[in-house]
C-alpha cells in the first residue's frame, strides 16, 4: 500500500489543479519531478524522477523514469515500518480528453495498470506486488493482488496478500493469507487463514487496521480449522461440523466426525478409507442409523 501511495502522488503531480507546488518541484527545463522530504502518510519521500511527453493522435503520452527512490519514516525511531527504497520506477501514462490511462507503472515490487477520470476524480487500478518483507512487525515473502476503485479521495480497496515462510508477532508460519475489502486504513477480512509450521491451520476473522503496525489484527479471532493433537488431525470446516482424522499409513485413513445433516439433526460417524489409486478410495462409513460401503473419487487424501 505504501508503493501505491507513491503512485497516486506522481499522478497528482501531473495535474496542476490538485498539486501543492510548495512541496513538489517540477523542473520543465530538465524535465524532472523532485520530491525533497515530501510528507505523505507515514513517510517522507525523496525522489528525482525524470519525465518526457509528446502529443500523438490527440493524446498526451508521458513517460516517467526514476531511480533510488527513498521513503523514510516520519518518525525516525519507528522501526515497525522502517526505511523503504525502490531501485527504479518507470511508468507510461496516456492522457486522452479527461481520461488518464496507466499503461503501466512498475518497480521491482509492483506492477500497476488502470485509468483515472480527471473530470470525475475517479480511478480504477489493478496492482500486482511481490517483495520480501523484513520489518519488525511481520516477515515473509509477500505476493499480492489488489484492485482500487472510486474517487481518489474516497476509494475502496479489494485484494489478497499471500505471505510465505515468515513470522508475525513472534509466531512462525509457513503461510499467511489475507483476503480483504475496505477503505484504508480499515479492511474487513474474509477467507483468511494462517498455516503454522506444525501444519495447524487457523481461520482469521475480524478487521485489519493499518493505523497500528504493531497490531494490524486488533480483536481478530483465530478459529481452528486443522489442528494436530497426538497424531490426530482435528478438523472444523464450519460451526456445524468437527472431526478427527488420522493417516495410519500412505493408504489407510481414519475419520471420526460429527456434522449437522439437515440443520436439525446432528449426525456422528466413523469412517475408514483405503486408497486404491491416487484419486480413488474404498470407503466404509458407519453412522448411528446406517452403514455406507462404496467407492469414492477425491483429489485430496
Amino acid at each position: 500500500m505504501k508503493f501505491f501511495s507513491l503512485f497516486i502522488l506522481l499522478l497528482v503531480a501531473l495535474h496542476p489543479v490538485s498539486v501543492a507546488f510548495n512541496f513538489i518541484e517540477i523542473d520543465l527545463v530538465k524535465r524532472k519531478i523532485i520530491l525533497d522530504d515530501f510528507c505523505f502518510g507515514n513517510y517522507n519521500i525523496n525522489a528525482d524522477v525524470g519525465f518526457d511527453f509528446k502529443q500523438e493522435d490527440g493524446s498526451l503520452i508521458v513517460n516517467l523514469e526514476g531511480k533510488d527512490i527513498e521513503l523514510l519514516p516520519r518518525n525516525l525511531n519507528d522501526d515497525l515500518i522502517g526505511k523503504r527504497q525502490m531501485q527504479y520506477l518507470s511508468a507510461k501514462l496516456v492522457k486522452k480528453d479527461n481520461l488518464l490511462f496507466v499503461n503501466y507503472l512498475r518497480s521491482p515490487q509492483l506492477l500497476a495498470r488502470g485509468k483515472i477520470d480527471l473530470d470525475k476524480n475517479e480511478m480504477l487500478l489493478d496492482i500486482d506486488c511481490n517483495w520480501r518483507e523484513n520489518s519488525s512487525f511481520i516477515e515473509g515473502d509477500i505476493e499480492g493482488k489488489i484492485k482500487v476503485w472510486g474517487r481518489i479521495d474516497d476509494f475502496l480497496v479489494n485484494g489478497s496478500l499471500d505471505i510465505k515462510n515468515g513470522k508475525y508477532q513472534d509466531v512462525d508460519f509457513s503461510r499467511l493469507v489475507f483476503h480483504f475489502l475496505g477503505k484504508p486504513p480499515l479492511f474487513t477480512l474474509n477467507d483468511s487463514e494462517i498455516v503454522l509450521l506444525d501444519g495447524n491451520i487457523y481461520k482469521i476473522e475480524g478487521v485489519m487496521n493499518l493505523r497500528d503496525f504493531s497490531n494490524i489484527l486488533p480483536k481478530a479471532e483465530f478459529i481452528s480449522k486443522k489442528v494436530n493433537l497426538g497424531g490426530w488431525e482435528i478438523q472444523s470446516d464450519d460451526k456445524t461440523s468437527v472431526g478427527l482424522r488420522r493417516s495410519v499409513d500412505d493408504n489407510f485413513d481414519i475419520l471420526l466426525d460429527t456434522y449437522n445433516r439437515d440443520d436439525t439433526v446432528t449426525n456422528t460417524g466413523a469412517e475408514v478409507r483405503y486408497k486404491i489409486l491416487d484419486d480413488q478410495f474404498l470407503r466404509l462409513r458407519m453412522e448411528d442409523d446406517r452403514t455406507i460401503v462404496g467407492f469414492e473419487r477425491r483429489k485430496e487424501f
